[in-house]
């Protein structure tokens, strides 16, 4: 398991360049289950590196902030993609073998982004600018191997609004365009300890715009560690 880790994050350290204008984070999907209880996460994935903390101050309560970095100088320029979010919503634990939560969203980021080499068979090949970002996210899980371990998904519903400080298409630079975007998820977290385990999540990435007025990584992969405090053992 850990040389398969490791492998997986070297792999994914190579992959993590700022290709897109828009480079979605990787849903934080706690899946909490008493309040108090406090989750740290930190991914290496395709779109980056990704941190992500969630806390629950009050019973059915959460709180995120969440946070993503990516930067590449293997181009004719250095890019970069850097994003911050926080986040508010519910959970709930209808029976043992069942867990949802519901999140409302908002962040904002920015990126410089180019590519390589004027290459691409792409209309949009640069861009600089930045855009605010809201959602709703729902997420779903159920226990596995004797509650060693959790499966689930979410589904992230959004609106990216990218401003464009400059782009090969002149006709972007100055204005404002309004993106929906559907991300769906996978995710998998293993226990390696009792309050240490590894988390591994794949996703897609549907928006509209492409290639008009904004880039995007379509696929999403990432593995990385997850850190619990404060969790019921009962729970």
């Amino acid at each position: 398991m850990y040389k398969t880790s490791l492998f997986l994050l070297i792999t994914l350290s190579l992959l993590s360049c700022s290709r897109s204008i828009y480079t979605p984070t990787t849903p934080n999907i706690p899946l909490i289950h008493n309040m108090h209880e406090v989750q740290a996460e930190a991914t290496i994935a395709s779109n980056g590196l990704n941190f992500k903390i969630a806390y629950s101050p009050l019973n059915h309560i959460c709180l995120q902030f969440n946070g993503q970095y990516t930067y590449s100088s293997q181009y004719t320029k250095p890019q970069y993609h850097e994003y911050i979010e926080g986040a508010i919503g519910s959970y709930f634990i209808p029976n043992e073998r069942l867990l949802l939560e519901m999140y409302l969203g908002y962040g904002s980021g920015d990126s410089n982004f180019g590519d390589a080499g004027g290459l691409s068979v792409n209309r949009l090949t640069s861009a600089k600018g930045h855009y605010q970002k809201e959602y709703l996210q729902f997420n779903i899980g159920t226990p596995i191997s004797k509650k060693r371990a959790l499966f689930g998904g979410c589904v992230r519903i959004g609106n990216v609004s990218y401003t464009y400080e400059s782009a090969n298409l002149s006709n972007l630079t100055g204005h404002t365009y309004n993106h929906f975007t559907v991300e769906p998820y996978l995710f998998l977290r293993t226990n390696a300890k009792r309050k240490l385990g590894f988390t591994m999540n794949a996703g897609l990435t549907l928006m509209d715009g492409i290639d008009e007025t904004i880039r995007t990584n379509v696929l999403n992969l990432g593995i990385g560690l997850n850190y619990t405090l404060g969790r019921n053992p009962e729970k």
